[in-house]
């Protein structure tokens, strides 16, 4: 993968030309990856050799063949997972401890994913001219999850199907369009969702929960407010003995 060149300095008689190193390296049948600009250094440097010195430098260089990629798959939205729960600033400079933001939530025909297809990888080679073979990358179809489909403009976009959640999968994504939770607290924030909410548990005095589909509550709603499908509804300390 490398060739060196070695000079000794004349005991006298006619200094090395250009043509000389070259008749060299085609002697040794070095046919890439010459360093011209060494060359000429190197021409410039042998006629300062005194007789007995000698100079010995890396002429060419091969390089090793670059493997392919394999495609994969570049998120276009955040798994609802990571969201971050942080208090949120009023209007008035203060901040409400309930309000820990926005659910991550996607419209309909929104884009979800974009696979990024393979590459081919790149060829290497020996100084003595012989190709070395790489290998392409494989190609890792994208997996249509429940609330995704392809996008009919790019058949390696995935769009929502559906309103709702996004959830990242290594291959893909899937859009559910209920929120299922145990129960709506301080620590949980206020709920603001696309879709449909299921709470198994309590939603805390304060809390609010907004929904474009219906809500869902297995256990005591106290002094709240419900908005299901464009209906606000603010249920005062009651206790229910199954959805409501």
């Amino acid at each position: 993968m490398t060739a060196f060149l070695r000079v000794n300095g004349a005991c006298g008689g006619t200094p090395i030309k250009g043509n000389d190193l070259l008749a060299a390296l085609k002697e040794a049948q070095i046919v890439r990856g010459v360093k011209k600009q060494t060359l000429q250094k190197l021409l410039t440097a042998s006629a300062r050799l005194k007789p007995g010195e000698y100079l010995e430098v890396p002429i060419a260089a091969g390089k090793w063949p670059i493997p392919g990629e394999d495609s994969k798959l570049a998120y276009l939205v955040q798994d609802s997972k990571s969201r971050v729960l942080r208090p949120q600033e009023r209007d008035d400079g203060t901040v409400d401890m309930r309000d820990l933001g926005k659910m991550i939530t996607v419209q309909e025909g929104q884009p979800l994913a974009k696979r990024i297809p393979p590459t081919k990888g790149i060829e290497g080679f020996r100084v003595t001219g012989e190709i070395l073979t790489t290998t392409p990358g494989r190609d890792m179809p994208i997996r249509l999850f429940p609330g995704s489909k392809y996008s009919a403009k790019d058949e390696n976009v995935i769009v929502a199907e559906i309103a709702g959640m996004p959830i990242l999968h290594p291959d893909g994504v899937e859009v559910d369009n209920a929120l299922c939770m145990k129960s709506v607290t301080v620590a949980t924030g206020h709920v603001d969702f696309e879709g449909s909410v299921v709470i198994n548990g309590d939603v805390n005095s304060g809390m609010k929960v907004k929904a474009t589909g219906s809500i869902t509550v297995g256990g005591v709603v106290e002094m709240a407010m419900l908005e299901a499908g464009g209906y606000c509804h603010t249920q005062w300390c009651f206790r229910t003995s199954g959805a409501g």
